[in-house]
């Protein structure tokens, strides 16, 4: 029986497992399998591209999806942790032990949905394609185990840079108090420098590193990159250069920066639809307008080091057999973090010594036009573009599919396809989507449903229904006809709102939910328990 102190146990099992699922491929000279990149945004907002209505700069993404394809409906889990569990393993974040956030070393917790660290019995993607033969490599934010037995070279990675923890000041690594906050190096702890870092380069430069290395030392094989900037999720923290040029944009406050964008999505042909409500009684006190401008400064950054990896690729002449997919961990976030106590007096918002987020009226901003947040099962917590570019798979039409849809679990029996890498033995609840590549339209062949914290939803076809646990009550919706969530069809179509909740109260019970507190860990922790 696997408890917290030896979750390795069955770490055997697990690889004689991935052996026999990989082994017929794993002797493959097959050099036309695709090299694979996953660039994950943290706390993106849907409209915070340029070519999905934004006038944040995003040149780089904007041209894979120009030379490529962009689907409008990406889902994803209302949480950072959750979505990058599914995105590792193709299954439900409840399942492998990631139904909320990670908690922190040294606490005694339950085997469980809420263990807080990603499970060592189920194969992940990385231990899947490296049983292939594909190297493996990761540089950014991993947030699924803070203990340095679940850290990534522990499930799968060859190596690793990063941020083990959720969120940490991106020029320096705050104390460990009262949440973790760890950097590391394959399985070493990591201090950044004194000077001159910055956390978003960084992942860029050691992503390159890793691409120059294996092209020196690993040319023959086939590689795989997970690229998990923590941009833009708050610290809202940005080099002055950068935020300069955005600082004049967002005088006017959120709801004329969502008209914009929504006036801009119509040019498009996309869903726009302008903010409800006046807007007219936005005033500018403390520094909101500079805080939307360094989150606009921290997008295109990552942008830029996209570019970079593009470049790289381009120069080593891999890009034409590499898969390139980017896409957020969850919608845009509304959170405050002043709380937390960690900004500090006088310090000028982006600049080092400050810690601040940008707030719910800019989130909703950044969402447009979709309802809600991250944490909620609204569209605004849950949907993402996905943007796909392989010049050897993908056609270069720039197509725009806003017929689709798919989700972050799709994609780990995607890519172990395209890779010609088995199933990885892991009963994904995914499926393989790679004929969207091709140019077909796809329709999710199941339901999708979502819990997070009380939050609850499910799509089947174009009807989506939420639950809201501060008020109670269901909702549904038609995403078709109301893709913003605006029109509530409960008593109006009470048989299909029901032929929904069943179906969500059967999952639930199914993982033994109705009473689960995904809360326990951190309110011991914070409580001093």
């Amino acid at each position: 029986m696997r408890t917290c102190s030896g979750q390795t146990s069955g770490l055997g099992v697990v690889l004689l497992v991935v052996l026999l699922v990989i082994a017929p491929y794993a002797a493959s000279s097959d050099d036309r399998r695709p090299n694979i990149v996953i660039v994950m945004l943290d706390d993106l907002g849907y409209s915070d591209l340029g070519f999905m209505g934004s006038e944040i700069e995003t040149p780089n993404i904007d041209a894979l999806a120009r030379n490529g394809l962009a689907m409008t409906q990406f889902y994803v889990h209302p949480r950072c942790s959750p979505t990058r569990a599914s995105l590792l393993t193709g299954r439900f974040p409840h399942d492998v032990g990631m139904g909320f956030l990670t908690t922190p070393p040294g606490i005694n917790v339950e085997p469980g949905p809420f263990q807080g660290y990603l499970d060592h019995d189920v194969v992940t993607l990385p231990e899947a394609l490296g049983a292939a033969g594909y190297r493996t490599y990761m540089s950014g934010k991993w947030h699924l185990g803070e203990a340095p037995r679940h850290w990534p070279r522990q499930h799968g990675f060859d190596r690793y840079f990063g941020l083990i923890s959720g969120a940490n000041s991106y020029y320096e690594m705050l104390p460990d108090e009262p949440l973790p906050r760890a950097m590391a190096e394959d399985d070493e702890r990591f201090t950044p420098p004194a000077d001159g870092f910055y956390m978003t380069e960084a992942f860029t430069d050691k992503a390159l590193d890793y691409l120059r290395d294996h092209e020196r030392d690993h040319a023959d094989k086939p590689f795989f990159m997970y690229l998990a900037y923590t941009a833009p999720h708050w610290p809202l923290h940005a080099p002055e250069p950068h935020v300069q040029k955005y600082l004049s944009l967002y005088q006017a406050g959120p709801h004329q920066t969502a008209a914009r964008r929504a006036a801009r999505q119509q040019q498009l042909g996309l869903p726009g639809l302008p903010p409800e409500g006046a807007g007219d009684k936005w005033v500018d006190t403390d520094d909101w307008a500079r805080r939307m401008a360094v989150y606009a400064a921290m997008v295109s950054i990552a942008d830029a080091g996209i570019g970079r990896v593009v470049d790289e690729l381009h120069r080593s002449r891999s890009l034409e057999n590499t898969l390139i997919l980017v896409f957020s961990d969850n919608g845009a976030c509304g959170e405050l973090v002043a709380r937390r106590g960690l900004h500090k007096p006088g310090a000028i918002t982006g600049m080092p010594g400050s810690y601040r987020a940008y707030g719910p009226d800019w989130g909703a901003a950044s969402n447009t036009p979709l309802r809600n947040l991250k944490g909620t099962t609204f569209e605004g917590g849950i949907r993402s573009a996905l943007i796909g570019h392989w010049p050897l798979g993908i056609p270069s039409d720039g197509r725009l599919d806003q017929t689709s849809v798919a989700s972050v679990m799709d994609l780990m029996p995607t890519l172990l396809s395209v890779a010609g890498a088995g199933t990885g033995g892991n009963n994904a609840a995914g499926n393989d989507i790679s004929a969207l590549f091709g140019g077909d339209q796809l329709t999710s062949p199941r339901p999708l449903i979502w819990e997070h914290v009380g939050w609850r939803g499910i799509r089947e076809g174009n009807l989506k229904a939420v639950f809201d646990p501060a008020g109670g009550v269901w909702s549904l919706f038609d995403l078709a006809e109301d893709p913003a969530e605006r029109d509530d069809l409960a008593a109006r179509r009470p048989r299909d709102l029901e032929h929904l909740r069943t179906q969500v109260d059967q999952w639930i019970a199914a993982r033994d939910l109705q009473d689960a507190d995904p809360l326990r860990y951190y309110r011991e922790l914070l409580q001093g328990k």
